[in-house]
């Protein structure tokens, strides 16, 4: 007798290498991109070619060697959503309202502070993140989150 077929979400995680010296401040990863020697970096506003979100579970600095680090990163961005902090112009905190009325748009990614990626709400530059829901944990910055996935109206695919 044949087994049944089983259909479920497909994860595609793979482990990269990591650029040097690159900073994760976030306990749960940020979205990456190639580096022009084929490893990961983290990624910002202007970067068009997203390739994925790596997994960080605590604060991580890569080595200052190219590659000598690598970490799991979940390639398959256009279907599973990530949660990432938001925040307005130059990391302000943002009202649930705000939050709220971002379902369904899009917005930029931004570093604040050089370290820490957030969903900019005050931002519509690029439109890399698609909004799809949101958590509020409370009203000072950094204490609320955007559900994203990466839009794909806008990702572009480049080679190295």
């Amino acid at each position: 007798m044949s087994r049944p077929l089983f259909y479920d979400k497909v994860h595609s995680v793979i482990n990269m290498p990591v650029g040097a010296s690159e900073v994760f401040k976030s306990l749960s990863g940020h979205y990456v991109k190639m580096d022009d020697s084929g490893r990961i970096e983290v990624a910002g506003a202007a970067d068009l070619d997203i390739i994925g979100w790596a997994f960080s579970p605590a604060d991580f600095t890569s080595s200052a060697t190219e590659g000598a680090d690598s970490l799991d990163v979940e390639t398959n961005i256009f279907g599973i959503p990530f949660e990432i902090p938001a925040c307005g112009a130059a990391g302000a905190a943002v009202t649930e309202s705000t939050l709220a009325g971002m379902i369904g748009e899009t917005c930029d990614i931004q570093m604040v502070s050089t370290y820490y990626q957030y969903a900019d709400t005050s931002a519509s530059t690029y439109d890399m993140l698609l909004c799809l829901g949101y958590r509020y944990y409370g009203s000072a910055a950094g204490m609320q989150s955007l559900i994203v996935r990466v839009n794909t109206d806008k990702a572009a695919y480049t080679t190295h």
